[in-house]
Parts: structure tokens; C-alpha cells; sequence
């Protein structure tokens, strides 16, 4: 499944603000992992990111908010809980992000 196909797929169970969130995050995660973990780019990295983030949030969104709408401020508390992860334990992300 390529990242388009994933991003028509999150529509049943995104809003669209919460789709172009995740679109984003996906977006900084691709580059983010050419230029910190020094990947190759090429379109199955775009897709990785796209599907990476997207699980990301699907579990928090069924989970944690048990289906009710991510508001901006709990996507800003949400972003910097990720991007605090993926920093701070760089080997241990790359092989979940590699398992995909």
C-alpha cells in the first residue's frame, strides 16, 4: 500500500484536519530520517513515514481519545511527545521503523 492509498484509507477514520496533521508529521519524519539517520530517499521511505505516523496516531486516536477528535492543542502535545520519542531513543525507533 503506497502513502496515497493509506492517506484515501485514513479518511473513514480521520477528520481532515487531523489527516493533514498527520500529513505533516509524516512529511518532517521522511526528512528527518534522510538527514538524522542518514536513509536513502526514495519513495518506500515517503511510504514508510506516511504509514509510521498514521499507525502512530490511529492507537492514540482509538486508545486514548477512544475515537473522539485529536483538538490542535492535544496534536501539539501529541507532536512533541513523538518527536521527543524518536529523538531521544534513535536506535530503538529505527528498528520499529525498519520493521515495517
Amino acid at each position: 500500500m503506497n502513502r496515497i492509498e493509506y492517506c484515501i484509507g485514513l479518511k473513514n477514520i480521520f477528520t481532515e484536519k487531523e489527516i493533514a496533521f498527520i500529513r505533516l508529521l509524516a512529511t518532517l519524519l521522511f526528512y528527518v530520517l534522510e538527514i538524522d539517520f542518514d536513509m536513502k530517499v526514495d519513495e518506500e521511505l515517503k511510504d514508510k513515514s506516511y504509514l509510521y505516523v498514521g499507525n502512530y496516531f490511529y492507537k492514540i486516536k482509538t486508545y486514548e481519545f477512544k475515537g473522539r477528535e485529536i483538538t490542535d492543542q492535544d496534536f501539539n502535545r501529541l507532536s512533541k511527545k513523538f518527536w521527543k520519542y524518536i529523538l531521544s531513543d534513535k536506535e530503538s525507533f529505527l528498528n520499529r521503523f525498519q520493521k515495517l
